[in-house]
């Protein structure tokens, strides 16, 4: 039994990384991202073009790509956009390698923000309009990405970490922060507000209350 577990794993550890067909265009990305997440189409279209999201050809699963130094795409996640019944599909793409992220790389940025979800990095831009900093999405409350990308940029003196404001997230915050100072670095621990589970969470309360604020303008100029 012990035998063909290995196997198993030794077999999975073997698979070709191949990224998924892109559809013909991105309506359903765009739909989902803007409609169900609240993110500006601005901020949709920079990741587009940059080449870091699309749609996949089969059932229309956004594809998030995790790119080296050289711009060579070493990972991949996979996020549907029909969620059913408060159920979402989630997955990495076979083959892919965990000691990358989602990540937007910026030559005069010498801070990277990190986050768990690849959604919450794009809110974060939405909401700050930061279009100077790093960014990097960990797929996971491990740092291994992390350690990549301060590998491969050498220039990155400050993190800021925006991970999530649940239990895990906390946890995983107090160990990163001392171990990074420890190695040097500045760090920031920056929680979304009280109340918001994540980045994404944030920014969709935070267009909410634009749209009644906007609303009673309306109302008090008829």
């Amino acid at each position: 039994e012990l035998k063909h577990q290995v196997k198993q794993v030794q077999q999975e550890e073997k698979r070709e990384f191949v990224l998924p067909v892109p559809a013909y265009d991105n309506r359903y990305l765009y739909s989902y991202l803007n409609n169900e997440r609240a993110i500006s189409k601005d901020i949709i279209d920079y990741f587009v073009k940059a080449g870091l999201i699309y749609e996949a050809k089969n059932y229309h699963n956004i594809v998030f790509k995790g790119n080296d130094k050289d711009g060579n795409t070493r990972f991949a996640s996979m996020r549907g956009v029909f969620d059913r019944n408060g159920k979402s599909f989630k997955c990495d793409v076979a083959g892919n390698d965990k000691r990358y992220g989602f990540n937007v790389f910026r030559k005069e940025s010498s801070e990277v923000v990190v986050f768990e979800a690849a959604i919450d990095a794009m809110s974060y831009m939405d909401i700050f309009q930061d279009y100077e900093n790093s960014l990097l999405a960990l797929g996971m409350l491990s740092d291994a990405p992390l350690v990549t990308f301060l590998d491969e940029h050498p220039q990155i003196q400050g993190i800021k970490f925006c991970l999530d404001n649940d239990e895990y997230g906390r946890k995983a915050v107090g160990v990163f922060m001392e171990k990074y100072y420890g190695l040097g670095y500045d760090v920031e621990d920056k929680p979304p507000p009280r109340g918001c589970k994540d980045y994404n969470q944030w920014l969709q309360e935070a267009k909410k209350l634009q749209s009644v604020a906007w609303e009673m303008k309306q109302e008090k100029c008829l």
